[in-house]
C-alpha cells in the first residue's frame, strides 16, 4: 500500500510538473507571438513608409514631367504666334473690304391683294 501511494504521489508531481512546463510554454509561446508581432508591425511600417516615400517621389516625378509637357507646348504655341507675326508683317496682305461685299437681289412682291388694308369689323 505504501508502494501504492508513493507512486500516486509520483504520478502527482509529475502531473503537477507537466502541468507548469505546459504553462511556461504557452506564456514563451504567448511572448513569442506577441515580439513577432511587434516586430512585424515595425518591418512593416518601415515597409509602408518606404512604399509612401517611393510613391511620393514617383507622383513629383509624374508632374513634373507633365509641367515640362505643357511647358513645351507652351513654347511651341509661343513660336507659332511669333512666326504668324513675323510671316504677316513681311507680305503685304492688303484686302480691299468694297470686293467683299454683296449686294442682295430681292425678288418681285406678287401679291397685289396685300396692297389694301383688310377692312375693320363692323362692331359688335
Amino acid at each position: 500500500m505504501q508502494h501504492q501511494a508513493k507512486l500516486a504521489e509520483q504520478r502527482q508531481r509529475a502531473a503537477v510538473r507537466e502541468q507548469a512546463a505546459a504553462v511556461r510554454r504557452a506564456e514563451q509561446a504567448k511572448n513569442a507571438a506577441l515580439r513577432s508581432a511587434a516586430a512585424a508591425a515595425r518591418a512593416s511600417e518601415a515597409d509602408r513608409k518606404r512604399l509612401e516615400k517611393e510613391a511620393a517621389a514617383a507622383h513629383v516625378a509624374a508632374r513634373q514631367a507633365e509641367v515640362e509637357k505643357l511647358n513645351a507646348q507652351l513654347a511651341a504655341t509661343y513660336d507659332a504666334v511669333d512666326s504668324l507675326l513675323e510671316a504677316t508683317l513681311a507680305v503685304d496682305d492688303y484686302v480691299d473690304l468694297n470686293d467683299l461685299r454683296r449686294t442682295a437681289k430681292h425678288p418681285r412682291f406678287d401679291r397685289e391683294d396685300l396692297r389694301r388694308p383688310i377692312p375693320t369689323p363692323p362692331p359688335a
